[in-house]
């Protein structure tokens, strides 16, 4: 029974040795994608006051009507992914069809 009883332990100590390194290495990869999010944000010189205007120009006055231009459409998609727009402006783009939904 000792032996069963160590086989099983050892088996634990695996299992949550493999969750733990499941776990850093996912973190890891986040802090990794948002590293590059954020250098693309910079090479694309969007700042979150940049955001505000490009997202005040693209909104239109009816949501049923069409954005009022395209033009800032990629740097209004990284706004969003960087969390530099408020919560209406990304559903009026997302409404309009300029920022993806999620």
């Amino acid at each position: 029974m000792d032996g069963w009883l160590k086989g099983l332990v050892s088996a634990a100590c695996v299992v949550v040795i493999a969750g733990g390194a499941y776990y850093a290495w996912s973190e890891y990869e986040q802090k990794q994608s948002v590293a590059q999010s954020r250098q693309a944000a910079a090479a694309a010189n969007v700042s979150p006051e940049q955001c505000q205007v490009m997202a005040t120009a693209t909104i239109p006055d009816n949501p049923s009507q069409p954005p009022k231009t395209s033009r800032y459409a990629k740097e209004l998609a990284l706004c969003a992914r960087y969390g530099y727009l408020d919560a209406y402006e990304k559903h009026q783009l997302e409404l309009v069809g300029v920022v993806p939904n999620g």
